[in-house]
């Protein structure tokens, strides 16, 4: 059985699968096989950004404030985007839109500087050239990206700000 343990419903979603199958789902007795799902937070900006890596995001979030486009306040990837932001001794706000594709939006349409969400949604924006994925937050490089190797965090010298569903 392959289940997506990242997601908040995760017990209750393990339980209606297994009606009717001889499983222990009160203790949860399971073991995984693998790992189908990666759901690593991924920094992204616009293709024609005037910033093209992590270096020149932390240099002009220096300067002025820089626009993150993600979920609530206070979600994962605003706080592993902030605290990033915070630990470089930079300024951030978030712009706060339901949804994958209406934060991605954000980004094109010059609504936020920069998006962080997962390699799922970034997908077809990277292959389309409209985005550039320039970090992870993880404690490795992510190469899901054809001919893509989009740097990690930790090596960038911010290892107390990983995402917390993608530490390793």
């Amino acid at each position: 059985m392959f289940v997506n343990c990242c997601a908040p419903h995760t017990a209750s979603t393990i339980r209606r699968l297994c009606a009717g199958i001889r499983f222990d789902s009160i203790r949860m007795r399971f073991s995984p096989i693998g790992v189908f799902d990666d759901r690593s937070y991924i920094l992204y900006v616009r293709s024609d950004s005037d910033f093209q890596s992590l270096d020149e995001l932390i240099a002009e979030s220096r300067r002025r404030e820089i626009v993150l486009s993600a979920g609530a306040v206070g979600a994962d990837a605003h706080l592993a985007f902030g605290g990033m932001i915070m630990a470089a001794g930079g300024e951030s706000a978030i712009a706060s839109y339901e949804g994958g594709a209406r934060q991605i939006a954000a980004l094109l349409n010059q609504e936020a500087d920069v998006f962080v969400g997962t390699s799922q949604v970034g997908m077809q924006y990277v292959q389309n050239g409209d985005v550039l994925p320039i970090a992870t937050f993880t404690s490795r490089d992510y190469t899901g990206f054809d001919g893509i190797v989009v740097p990690n965090i930790v090596d960038a010298g911010y290892p107390g700000v990983q995402s917390p569903a993608a530490v390793s």
